[in-house]
């Protein structure tokens, strides 16, 4: 070789430019790359599955409450509602007829009761409480009452006044009796004290009526001899004594008269009585109005139980919102006409766009779940039309303890919690369904294909 080509930089382009410097090199660097980063990259172990957007927990449930035939519904998948918002309403002719005739006699019963309420205060009030005639006929019955006492009244107050009358007339009459026996007491008292002085020859009181008579006696005496004296004091004797007897037998007519008053009734008993009467008039209207006003009560509350009942049953006839939310229909055809009373027609879901977090199921085949964990990462992938693909993390919150069985294999449900990000909550609906990747461990590549070799060759 000719030294000169060896100072020419293209001997030794051509030198270096071989197999080894050009493909050798390189392959040894990327093998040296590839077992460093099987040595030290990992790789997620994830478990693979199809999975659903739910609530964590419904709001409520609605269940039906009727048996009877479907009117109204607006029960629709997705569809939101708030509190209060009527849902179902089921047929209820025969309830509704019910419930008028019973609220039409509750009605009455309450305009009676109020009708007997009036009659009792014009009974206690004596006066016409009514401003027209009632239905009840109560007015009538207070009407009749205020007659009869105007009637009793004005007999009490006769037989006050004639009692009042015999009394001021006997009282008057005995008073005379009293003042004529009494004088003719004195005068036959006085009369016989004159009989006594004239056969005693003694004196007489100044305050004697009779005694003028003695002094006649004295003055004829002075001029008799004692025969004539004997005999003018046996002959004045037996007119004074004939006097006495005369007024004697006055004297015991007008006692006889007075005995023979009779009393007359005390104008106060008078009193009383007639007001005991009044009393008892009112007594007997008042208990009759009680009565009455007892029977009206006690009807009204049986027309209220059962008023009360058929409103219950009528509100069975109407289902309105528990709670503001989505609806989610539990029933696959929303058209259905008529549900089992207690059975689940749908569920008030949360709204997803007033959420932090959602949750998502999915059911695992029971031979992979034996590495998951409560607690485990969790990613939910989604497509939309969108060319952009939606992607949340989360982690497992639940796992079933016993497995699912169904005709492909039994299968273990699996909840989990992800979190939401403010500008994807209106993208979201419950039931979207994805794929969601369980994550159940990071190995080193190395011993991912370390594993899968050994796992393939047993």
């Amino acid at each position: 070789m000719d030294t000169k080509y060896l100072e020419s930089s293209e001997f030794y382009d051509k030198r270096f430019r071989n197999f080894a410097t050009l493909v050798i090199i390189p392959a040894f660097v990327l093998l040296l790359l590839t077992i460093l980063f099987g040595v030290f990259a990992k790789k997620e172990i994830v478990t693979k599955a199809t999975g659903q957007i739910i609530a964590n927990k419904p709001l409520a449930t609605i269940q039906s409450t009727s048996s009877n035939r479907v009117d109204l519904t607006a029960v629709t998948e997705g569809k939101f509602v708030r509190k209060g918002n009527k849902l179902i309403t089921f047929a209820n002719t025969k309830e509704q007829t019910q419930i008028k005739l019973l609220t039409l006699e509750k009605d009455n019963l309450n305009s009676k009761i109020d009708a007997i309420t009036l009659l009792q205060t014009g009974i206690n009030e004596n006066k016409n409480t009514f401003s027209s005639a009632d239905n009840f006929g109560m007015s009538n019955i207070l009407f009749n009452y205020l007659s009869q006492n105007k009637v009793s009244q004005a007999n009490s107050n006769i037989n006050n006044k004639s009692a009042s009358d015999q009394q001021t007339s006997y009282e008057g009459q005995k008073d005379e009796l009293n003042t004529l026996i009494k004088q003719y007491g004195n005068k036959i008292s006085d009369y016989k004290s004159v009989i006594s002085a004239v056969n005693n020859g003694s004196g007489l009181s100044s305050s004697n009526s009779q005694k003028n008579l003695l002094t006649n006696y004295q003055a004829q005496a002075k001029q008799m001899s004692n025969q004539e004296l004997k005999s003018l004091q046996v002959q004045t004797t037996s007119d004074l004594k004939s006097q006495v007897d005369q007024l004697q037998e006055t004297l015991d007519g007008y006692t006889l008269q007075e005995k023979a008053l009779s009393t007359p009734s005390d104008p106060g008993e008078v009193q009383i009585i007639n007001v005991e009467k009044t009393d008892e008039i009112k007594q007997n209207a008042l208990t009759s109005a009680a009565s009455d006003l007892s029977d009206a009560k006690e009807q009204l509350a049986e027309v209220t139980a059962k008023l009360d009942l058929f409103q219950a049953d009528n509100s069975d006839n109407t289902i309105y919102a528990p709670a503001t939310g989505v609806i989610h229909s539990l029933v696959s055809n929303e058209r259905v006409r008529y549900y089992p009373k207690g059975s689940e027609i749908a569920a008030i879901y949360p709204r997803i766009s007033k959420q932090k977090k959602i949750a998502v199921e999915c059911f695992v085949q029971s031979s992979k779940i034996v590495n998951l964990k409560k607690g485990q990462q969790v990613r939910f992938k989604l497509t939309n039309k969108n060319p952009k693909s939606l992607t949340l993390n989360g982690k497992i919150s639940k796992i079933d303890s016993a497995a699912t069985q169904t005709k492909a294999g039994n299968f273990f449900r699996v909840k989990a919690e992800l979190n939401l990000p403010r500008d994807q909550r209106l993208n979201l609906h419950y039931g979207i369904q994805g794929q969601i990747m369980l994550v159940t461990d990071h190995k080193t590549y190395f011993n991912y294909y370390k594993d899968l070799i050994t796992s393939g060759d047993n």
